[in-house]
């Protein structure tokens, strides 16, 4: 028996332990997770779901000796619950999984490979934000170090900042957290690498998928299979950069994600976008497309808008490779609680 737990609160959760704060995960964040409690069926056929609460500590079998267990990400209340309800727990130092997932860690990396936006630095208090700000001089982008998917980013065209980012910047660095100041990119394509690192260090990879973003970066689906037109220079990079990530000590999935974009009139390659030291609906993406035995052909798997709808012309999934717009496979997403929907095509 395996168990699984889609703690999609993993950012939220290392934010808090790293800045030492008190206070729930935002209800929004747990109502995504509960829309996904079932999803790492894709990895591991036939597991026993466990409910978010068990994020929190809560909600752990009491006699699982022994037992594989399989989480979206590894956090210390995770490893500490599952441990103490004796399930194996094949995780790498909590340390190493905190530092490499935070943008703290990616920003010095694409500096360390030479691969950093120009104007690109960390922020850790008004002054430096304000330096940094004048220096770019044009369009810019503040993220969070614990910012996924687009979100808990501040975007601005010039400086100065408005007084409500800065307030936003303020309340971060107060908690301890510093922020990631780069140029504003027109975003062109967006991919995701997706790496299994074993015990040892050896870094296997498994796959890539173009991401479908929204005008803010926002994730809205992803495509597998088929021509992605993907640049040689990114593939090289981002194993370059999994490597690193190796050497740190992480082992487990790893996704690291790249964009094609404009800065200006010129076009940039950044092979190095965001880290994710844990499962991400990329790879997920990739081994829903192996459940089919897909060959050659092509998935587009759609995360719609909350104001979107799914067409009404639904098929439940198909037993083989075969074209139309499915439902995720019943396993996976009990009565289509996630509201997304699977393209197949050759």
């Amino acid at each position: 028996m395996t168990y699984v737990l889609s703690n999609l609160d993993f950012e939220y959760t290392w934010e808090r332990w790293e800045s030492s704060a008190h206070g729930e995960v935002p209800k929004k964040v747990l109502a995504v997770a509960r829309r996904w409690e079932a999803v790492l069926r894709l990895v591991a056929p036939g597991a026993q779901v466990l409910g978010v609460e068990a994020a929190r500590g809560d909600g752990f079998p009491h006699r699982a000796q022994g037992r594989r267990f399989v989480a979206w990400g590894w956090t210390p209340p995770v490893v500490d619950a599952a441990k103490k309800s004796g399930l194996r727990v094949d995780a790498p130092p909590l340390e190493v999984v905190r530092r490499v997932n935070s943008k703290v860690f990616s920003h010095r990396l694409e500096r360390r490979l030479d691969i950093h936006l120009p104007g690109a630095r960390l922020v850790q208090n008004a002054p430096d934000l304000d330096a940094a700000l004048r220096r770019l001089d044009g369009p810019w982008l503040l993220k969070h170090p614990w910012g996924v998917s687009g979100r808990r980013q501040r975007r601005g065209m010039s400086y100065p900042p408005s007084q409500k980012v800065r307030q936003w910047a303020k309340a971060q660095f107060r908690r301890g957290l510093s922020l990631v100041v780069e140029p504003l990119l027109d975003v062109g394509r967006e991919f995701s690498f997706h790496y299994d690192i074993t015990a040892t260090g050896e870094v296997e990879f498994v796959g890539l998928c173009r991401l479908l973003t929204g005008r803010r970066g926002t994730f809205r689906g992803i495509l597998c299979g088929g021509e992605l037109d993907v640049a040689a220079e990114l593939l090289e990079k981002a194993g370059l950069a999994a490597r690193e990530v190796a050497d740190e000590g992480y082992f487990g999935p790893l996704g690291i994600d790249a964009m094609v974009g404009m800065l200006g009139n010129e076009e940039v390659l950044r092979p190095v976008t965001e880290i994710n030291a844990r499962y991400s609906f990329g790879r997920l993406a990739l081994a829903l497309r192996d459940r089919l035995g897909a060959g050659d052909g092509v998935l587009r798997w759609e995360h719609p808008a909350h104001s979107e709808s799914a067409p009404a012309t639904l098929q439940p999934w198909p037993e083989g490779w075969t074209e139309g717009r499915f439902l995720l496979p019943a396993d996976v997403d009990p009565h289509a609680r996630s509201g997304t929907w699977v393209e197949l095509g050759g």
